[in-house]
């Protein structure tokens, strides 16, 4: 994954099509905004992509960089049509969950790398845009209270691990802007430039505030520390009050405030959130759900030419199993190994046993060597969820594999002193 950082340079390729040799790069998506593949992870359930896979709204700006030291999120075939659109852009939370997955891993020196640029990157303010093209440092205008809770998330991490205060101003700045975006109910919303309230945002938030509080209680400033204890204290109320269902002796989150659809993350994040609150049986529950409702198995992966489902790089019989990002009617049929890895750390800091998932996520890890695993097993854009699914290396599947191996419990949040 460290060799994903910074730019690179775009590789010219040919392919050949009906017997005929062609120019790659052609047919490429139209360009309305960045393709954000699997994005409502950092988005929220209500910022969906159109049906062609990108965001109308979102408004590339200059940062006043020309390179940045962040990863590229996704290692791109270089013969494929999306290559040339999407090489350098890097999603500022797989920037983050990288670096956190290199700080539990003891490589301090990748995790400093990506921490340093992404706090040279904030504002005053502490927001930091959703995304960045590595290579000229333009920037998509958008503010996510998901990717910035993680952005604090790792750098209150390298702290904590580290016995340090390295991060500690780019932490509280970004713990005031979340809080200036809190609700009457605790939760925070999803930006400043909306209404929702996400589910999965405001469990990176809750991890967040208790590892900052956490910091600075290592740092000897308890009253400071209890300060943010109880933020994450109000978030959490937030989380359990409005964004958890009980149905019978089944637990579940729900993807946001008011909005009922159901998303892997949600469920495998929400699953740790309850066993640092101390509700280790109905985060058991929860666990147990989205093991049954969102597991695919007997998958494979296989090339095709096909622009809509285009992957002529990678294959593999399996049999594959892991898990699909969305329930309901017309969600993405896909392999989602950024979820997948997600339910391995669950599972781990549950003290369930790991070794099916861990073994099958190890198979698909295999495919891309020294590389991060694939994004998912078959390409899909899919406009009634808003998601895009690719058969490429994705760092957050690599960063969420890693911190499941490495340190299950690195986000389970329990209060000093």
């Amino acid at each position: 994954m460290a060799r994903q950082v910074g730019p690179t340079q775009v590789q010219p390729c040919t392919r050949r099509v009906k017997g005929r040799l062609v120019r790659c790069h052609r047919a490429k998506p139209p360009r309305r905004g960045v393709v954000l593949p699997g994005a409502s992870a950092d988005l929220g359930a209500s910022a969906r992509l159109a049906g062609d896979g990108t965001i109308a709204s979102m408004a590339s700006v200059s940062t006043g960089s020309t390179t940045l030291q962040l990863i590229r999120s996704y290692d791109i075939p270089s013969n494929d049509p999306w290559y040339t659109q999407l090489l350098n852009w890097s999603w500022t939370y797989d920037s983050a969950m990288s670096a956190a997955a290199f700080v539990v891993t003891g490589n301090g020196s990748e995790a400093q790398q990506l921490l340093d640029q992404l706090a040279a990157l904030q504002h005053t303010d502490g927001s930091i845009e959703i995304a960045f093209d590595v290579a000229d440092g333009t920037a998509e205008s958008v503010f996510r209270s998901g990717t910035i809770a993680s952005v604090g998330l790792a750098g209150s991490l390298y702290d904590v691990f580290n016995h340090s205060t390295r991060y500690l101003s780019m932490d509280e700045r970004a713990a005031a802007y979340l809080l200036s975006l809190q609700g009457s109910s605790g939760l925070i919303r999803g930006g400043p430039d909306v209404s929702w309230y996400s589910t999965q945002h405001n469990l990176l938030a809750y991890a967040f505030f208790g590892l900052l509080g956490s910091e600075l209680f290592l740092d000897g400033n308890q009253s400071t520390a209890g300060t943010y204890y109880a933020d994450a204290g109000k978030i959490a109320s937030g989380i359990e009050s409005n964004l958890l269902v009980h149905n019978g002796s089944t637990a579940y989150f729900i993807e946001g405030l008011g909005d009922s659809v159901q998303s892997l993350d949600a469920d495998a994040l929400g699953a740790m959130f309850l066993q640092s609150v101390g509700d280790s049986s109905v985060a058991q529950e929860v666990l147990t759900y989205a093991d049954s409702a969102f597991a695919v198995s007997g998958r494979s992966i296989v090339k095709s030419s096909n622009p809509a489902s285009y992957n002529e790089t990678y294959s593999a019989s399996g049999p594959f199993s892991g898990f699909a990002p969305y329930l309901g009617t017309g969600a993405p049929n896909v392999l989602w190994t950024e979820g997948s890895a997600e339910m391995l750390l669950a599972q781990a800091a549950l003290g369930q046993s790991t070794t099916a998932l861990s073994g099958s996520l190890n198979q698909i890890a295999a495919l891309t060597s020294n590389d991060a695993p694939v994004q998912a097993d078959q390409v899909q854009v899919n406009a009634t969820y808003g998601e895009a699914y690719h058969v490429w290396p994705a760092a957050a599947a690599g960063a969420w594999v890693m911190l499941a191996e490495h340190k299950p419990t690195a986000l389970l949040f329990v209060p000093l002193g």
